[in-house]
């Protein structure tokens, strides 16, 4: 066949056999015989054969092409950092009322007791104690005989706090435990809540607070007074100098 060359013996059976003169002018050929392309009777023009062996043989996967990236002539812009919003959690502010501490306006003893140990002596003072005289209340004896020795204040009714105005300051080495009557003896109070007495070792109006005791007793006679008694009393330590007040006050709240 003019224009293809074929193998000399056995025909053609891979295109790579095949070799084709492009520079031939092919209008008005046609092959014949290809199997399933067209009717075997009808000619095949070169433009027609090209596409079949194409398809045929070759089998060419056109696969979608992914433009690539001009990374020379590009502008690297940098993404802006997340904007993060840290949750706030408001709470409005409880309305909590709190009631109001009325504090009673200072009271005169009911009774003060100058108390002596061993012998066991008791001196009124209240009226001393309610004067407002500078020295007149022996807040401890004139001399500490025995652990005990100490002082009594008293009120008809429970109370808080005691204001001691004291106006020579005691000396030595004693110490002053505040106690209260349980219906059986003198304890040490359970709760103070504030004091600077000091053991009457600083001159000035001294307070001491106290939460009221759940057993306190108001049932004992001191001196011929009924009352709820607070003693400040003495450990038996040296005292050189004795500490004395001017006048004393019990306040409830």
């Amino acid at each position: 066949m003019g224009g293809f060359q074929t193998p000399s013996t056995g025909g053609i059976s891979n295109l790579s056999q095949l070799n084709i003169d492009a520079d031939k002018d092919w209008n008005g050929m046609a092959i014949h015989n290809l199997p399933d392309a067209v009717d075997p009777q009808d000619p095949v023009t070169f433009g027609q054969l090209l596409p079949y062996v194409t398809n045929r043989f070759i089998k060419l996967a056109v696969l979608p092409m992914t433009p690539v990236p001009d990374i020379v002539n590009s502008t690297i812009v940098t993404a802006p950092a997340p904007s993060y919003v840290t949750p706030v959690l408001i709470l409005d502010t409880p309305s909590v009322k709190v009631p109001d501490v009325v504090m009673s306006p200072p009271l005169p003893v009911d009774g003060f007791v100058s108390h002596v140990q061993s012998p066991p002596v008791d001196t009124d003072e209240t009226n001393e104690a309610n004067s407002g005289t500078a020295d007149d209340m022996d807040l401890l004896p004139v001399t500490l005989t025995a652990a005990g020795d100490g002082c009594y204040f008293g009120l008809d009714t429970p109370f808080d706090w005691i204001t001691v105005k004291v106006s020579t300051a005691g000396t030595g080495s004693y110490t002053i435990t505040w106690k209260y009557w349980n219906g059986t003896q003198f304890d040490p109070i359970p709760a103070i809540l504030f004091s600077e007495m000091s053991d009457f070792k600083v001159t000035g109006a001294k307070q001491i607070t106290f939460k009221r005791p759940i057993d306190w007793d108001g049932t004992l006679a001191i001196a011929g007074i009924t009352a709820f008694w607070i003693k400040a009393e003495a450990d038996g330590g040296n005292m050189t100098i004795q500490p004395k007040g001017a006048q004393s006050f019990i306040g409830q709240y």
